[in-house]
């Protein structure tokens, strides 16, 4: 199907990109009349046959006829495929006009969602942002881009075009059909039933009659991953603010809501270690934006966000509502940088109110990092807390941005879990009275006293599950992230909470102290004594046994055994001990488990782990304490308390005397609610510190 269909569209193409017809297009180009006001767009009047040319139409916004909206990748509709298949020669598009007909210059896979279109008959009025907006006219494009918000929510509904390409298509329809059955759609309306079960394929058969193989799955989710469309930062708007969403890919046709029902379904905790893994990557995250922004009237559902943003005006809050679209969407793709904040004003203007600053206002003549730093500083000067502050540092950042401002350009999810799950305080800050902040330049002035230094970190960042990687580097890699904790962790003296063992210490720090994160089982503390368990009777069974990483998660276990520093009475959990393992490894050889499958309990802490510190890494300090930090925490860096921020920062010292640059949050254990203000070395010494 789709190689025929192909076939058809390139003989099209090759048609219109002769050398001849090209350069008569280039001889007659349209051009653009300057649009008569702010609230002016052009649409485009589609043809019942392609060849014989559009035309572009300018109304008011306010008064204009009925029309769709068309959502597409402006490159290869594919990962994976030869960019210069779709970045070669641009194909010439017929725009009617008094004087002839003149071109307008479009790519490849616009042409071919063009030609699917009209030769469905869809629309005849279509709104598509390179033929509808003037792309060689910054002062146009940022008119256009602010209005964006209106232009989708206005629209009858917007044609999602994901490519000719229709490969797992036929498996993804299956599904469909499957989970189709009322009892099941009956259920799904319940969020709180739906996220409360331990779902299996056996519970799906049994209780509602459906029969899904994990085959099946993994298309829907080749399918996912491999359209570029879900992963663009544009898809935020397109998706959230229209009426109906109608997909087509290839000669197949279905709507959004077919297609995110599945993917919310697998973010209950069905499925396998591997779905998992894949689903907390950028198809996730798309459907959570969409989920989080579909909402007419976001205050409603505000509540954890003025917690965790102090928020305590209207005003603030759409100012936090922004800052927590900008960190869900940088996992998205843009073609312009400058779009990681764009991208994402038109969910903001359709529910601001009042005029928008200035600071916000499209300029495609601002460089990037400008437009980073303005709306950084835009978020340190409105919002109460410094949630801005504490993200996940990852390198290389953008160059000429400064340490405090995040790289909306960096794809990394920069999502804190400390500040999105948790509630801490870690500088006790109120409010109601905003801490000093001030700004010079790249300069950023604020107050705050050093609290320790870290003297060790852990080699390599602790991730429970790296996607791509087979089952044997998967063991081999977790026995190093092991092996690493345990050396972190039971090197005396370590500091612990009253009554708590070094085993728990650990726990908490790993989990930044969330032990309950959707269904969990009944002691979730004993999730990571399972996956130790798990992950070393692995090892046995594979031989792995003279592996350095192995032996010395073996001796660390026999330490934690014999000493009695790192008990802390009967009844709390403890490490494994190695008779512990060996039973592990006989129970592995009766059920004759697969190697390639973690569950119960360890697959708990997996999930935490993948939920709440991907790539972090462990670390301690000079007085004891257990930390994790980002993956770029070195030793000499500071944990600071900063005034206004919820929680500590590490910061490293600049090469200029006096002053900082920012490394990123941190989970300290035990000094997460104000408790390093209870230290006289910190609340005796708060003062101003710069970071550059």
């Amino acid at each position: 199907m789709y190689r025929s269909q192909n076939r058809f569209a390139r003989k099209r193409q090759d048609a219109l990109v002769e050398p001849a017809r090209v350069q008569r297009a280039r001889e007659a180009p349209y051009q653009y009349d300057q649009l008569p006001d702010p609230r002016s767009i052009r649409l485009l009047k589609l043809p019942r046959v392609f060849f014989t040319g559009c035309l572009l139409e300018t109304y008011s916004l306010d008064d204009a006829p009925e029309y769709m909206a068309l959502s597409y990748t402006w490159g290869s509709p594919i990962i994976g495929v030869d960019e210069d298949e779709y970045s070669g020669a641009p194909i010439p598009l017929g725009i009617r006009t008094s004087s002839g007909k003149k071109f307008i210059f479009i790519g490849r896979n616009l042409y071919e969602a063009l030609v699917s279109i009209i030769a469905r008959g869809l629309a005849t009025y279509l709104w598509v942002d390179a033929v509808c907006i003037n792309q060689s006219d910054n002062d146009e494009k940022g008119i256009q881009i602010a209005l964006m918000g209106d232009i989708f929510s206005r629209c009858q509904k917007v044609i999602a075009w994901l490519g000719l390409d229709d490969t797992d298509f036929d498996n993804v329809k299956t599904l469909l059909a499957r989970f189709g059955t009322p009892a099941f759609h009956e259920y799904f309306q319940q969020p709180e039933a739906m996220y409360s079960r331990n779902w299996s394929e056996a519970v799906l058969a049994a209780e509602f009659g459906v029969h899904v193989e994990e085959a099946l799955w993994r298309s829907y989710i080749s399918f996912l991953e491999r359209r570029r469309w879900f992963s663009r930062v544009w898809i935020v708007q397109e998706i959230a603010l229209p009426p109906e969403i109608h997909m087509l890919c290839g000669l197949n046709e279905t709507d959004w809501a077919c297609i995110s029902y599945l993917a919310e379904f697998l973010q209950t905790g069905f499925g396998s270690e591997l779905l998992f893994a894949v689903m907390i990557g950028r198809a996730q995250r798309v459907f959570k934006t969409s989920g989080l922004m579909k909402s007419q009237d976001y205050f409603q559902s505000s509540t954890p966000l003025v917690e965790r943003t102090g928020t305590q005006t209207v005003q603030q809050l759409q100012y936090a509502f922004l800052e927590q679209c900008l960190m869900i969407i940088k996992a998205l793709e843009v073609t312009d940088l400058r779009d990681r904040v764009y991208g994402a004003l038109g969910i903001f203007t359709k529910f601001h109110i009042g005029d928008l600053d200035p600071l916000l206002v499209p300029d495609y003549t601002l460089p990037a990092p400008e437009i980073f730093t303005r709306v950084a500083w835009l978020f340190i000067l409105e919002l109460p807390h410094l949630s801005t502050l504490p993200t996940w540092k990852k390198q290389p950042t953008l160059p000429g941005l400064p340490s405090w401002v995040p790289d909306y350009s960096s794809t990394a999810a920069d999502l804190s879990a400390l500040i999105w799950f948790q509630k801490p305080n870690a500088s006790r800050t109120d409010p109601r009275a905003p801490a000093y902040r001030e700004r010079n330049g790249s300069e950023l002035y604020l107050d705050g006293a050093a609290f320790d230094s870290v003297v060790n970190t852990a080699g390599i960042p602790f991730t429970a599950l790296i996607p791509g990687l087979g089952h044997d580097d998967q063991r081999r890699r977790r026995l190093q992230q092991l092996d690493c904790a345990l050396r972190l962790c039971l090197c005396p003296p370590l500091h612990r909470k009253e009554g708590e063992t070094v085993y728990e210490t650990l726990f908490l720090t790993l989990v930044v102290g969330i032990t309950k994160l959707g269904p969990a089982p009944p002691i979730p503390t004993r999730s990571l004594r399972n996956f130790i368990k798990t992950v070393l009777a692995d090892s046995i069974r594979a031989g792995d046994t003279s592996d350095a990483s192995f032996q010395g998660c073996l001796a660390g276990l026999k330490l934690s055994e014999t000493s009695t520093s790192m008990q802390a009475g009967s009844g709390k959990e403890q490490f494994p001990t190695v008779a512990d393992i060996e039973q592990t490894v006989l129970a592995q050889e009766r059920r004759e488990m697969n190697d390639d499958i973690v569950d119960g309990e360890a697959a708990y802490f997996i999930h935490l782990v993948a939920l709440l510190n991907v790539g972090r890494r462990l670390y301690r300090t000079t007085r004891g304490y257990l930390g994790l930090g980002p993956a770029t925490i070195r030793p000499g860096d500071q944990v600071w308390m900063i005034r206004g921020a919820i929680v500590p920062i590490v910061l490293r010292e600049a090469d200029e005397v006096g002053k900082f640059t920012v490394v990123g949050d941190s989970y300290l254990h035990g000094f997460m609610n104000g408790e390093m203000l209870d230290c006289s070395h910190v609340k005796d010494k708060v003062g101003r510190v710069t970071l550059i």
